[in-house]
């Protein structure tokens, strides 16, 4: 289903226009020949699963954006599509102009591993985090998360980029920036509590741009 009300505010956040969706668990697709071999290659049942519901999620984005449904050629980073999925939800963005890239993670609200932060939080945002509630660190740790990644699936080139690459501007603020570690292009960054989770959306930036 189309989610219209985040496509207004992400659109407005981020200055471009967006068509976001979320996949349909009871969905019966149409597959192509070719997405039917790349179906065929997933063993696992869990993954064809995600698998599935990633498909539908961007064939309802394609279909908004009158191109090609046939996902099999679909890679990414994707300059204009992303995609996620999560415990069940699959959700997946597309600019409706051309853009240099845009990235999409959703986490559900869960217990996680506080050490996991060394691993992706610069030193401000490790201090960030401590100064928060005790009660809260958990869902802030998961909604630095989503920022990292939504940020990171938007960088054309992320190949060898790790998530402490980027900085996140503001951790409070719901529309931020990420920057990037030795590179002068920026990430529009907008942030929702979306079905007990966090949900964050990313447009890149290129140097000079607006």
């Amino acid at each position: 289903m189309r989610l219209h009300a985040l496509e207004e505010s992400a659109s407005a956040r981020l200055g471009l226009p967006l068509v976001l969706a979320r996949a349909d668990p009871g969905a019966q697709l149409s597959l192509s020949e070719s997405e039917y071999l790349c179906l065929s290659a997933i063993r696992q049942e869990r993954r064809k699963r995600d698998w599935l519901l990633g498909r539908d999620a961007l064939k309802q984005v394609l279909a908004a954006l009158s191109r090609e449904e046939d996902t099999s050629a679909i890679a990414f980073p994707n300059s204009q599509l992303s995609l996620t999925h999560s415990h069940g939800i699959s959700l997946a963005v597309g600019a409706a102009i051309s853009a240099t890239g845009i990235g999409i993670d959703y986490e559900p609200l869960r217990e996680i591993n506080r050490k996991v932060a060394r691993f992706f939080l610069s030193e401000g945002e490790v201090a960030w985090l401590a100064q928060q509630p005790e009660c809260d660190r958990n869902a802030e740790l998961l909604h630095l998360w989503t920022i990292k990644e939504a940020a990171f699936k938007c960088c054309p080139a992320n190949a060898g980029m790790m998530l402490n690459d980027l900085t996140v501007v503001d951790m409070d603020a719901a529309a931020t920036e990420v920057t990037i570690n030795g590179n002068a292009s920026r990430i529009a960054l907008a942030c929702y509590v979306y079905e007990s989770g966090w949900l964050s959306v990313a447009a890149f930036q290129e140097k000079g741009g607006a």
